[in-house]
């Protein structure tokens, strides 16, 4: 079991070290940067390089059932490059 908790559609927190992760959508929601369409947003999960990631359920979502979420610290050095 990997110990995560949900916060909200595409965020979780891990219940033993508070590390957060988010899906890519998710994090461009929370910091500012629209949604990005499924393709960026799929070319930019073919670029990331975590290992960091979980496969969870999204609830909410009109396209997807689950998908990845990544460590946030990954996510935000990912995006200030």
């Amino acid at each position: 079991m990997n110990n995560l908790e949900y916060i909200s559609e595409g965020y979780y927190r891990n219940k033993n070290s508070g590390q957060e992760y988010m899906s890519i959508w998710t994090f461009k929601q929370n910091n500012g940067m629209g949604r990005g369409s499924n393709d960026e947003n799929y070319n930019d999960a073919k670029n990331i390089r975590c290992i960091d990631k979980h496969w969870m359920p999204f609830s909410q979502s009109e396209n997807f059932k689950s998908g990845y979420v990544y460590n946030v610290i990954d996510l935000k050095e990912f995006y200030e490059k």
